[in-house]
């Protein structure tokens, strides 16, 4: 339903770049969409901010007992 949603924009004979893994030409996306956003990919970067962030958090609690 997305798609159909999408190609709604679009004229008739408008031209769509796209990427494809040659490897595997299912997985396509367009030029103008540099990153889709998924579950799995969405998990990832708070992954990534969330470690960073409790070490910090722990780090810096570390440090005020010491002061105390």
């Amino acid at each position: 339903m997305d798609a159909e949603a999408w190609a709604a924009h679009l004229s008739p004979g408008q031209r769509v770049a796209i990427f494809y893994k040659p490897s595997d030409p299912s997985k396509i996306r367009l030029v103008d969409n540099p990153a889709e956003a998924t579950a799995s990919g969405s998990l990832k970067v708070a992954l990534y901010l969330f470690v960073p962030g409790m070490l910090f958090i722990l780090t810096s609690r570390s440090e005020r007992s010491g002061f105390q």
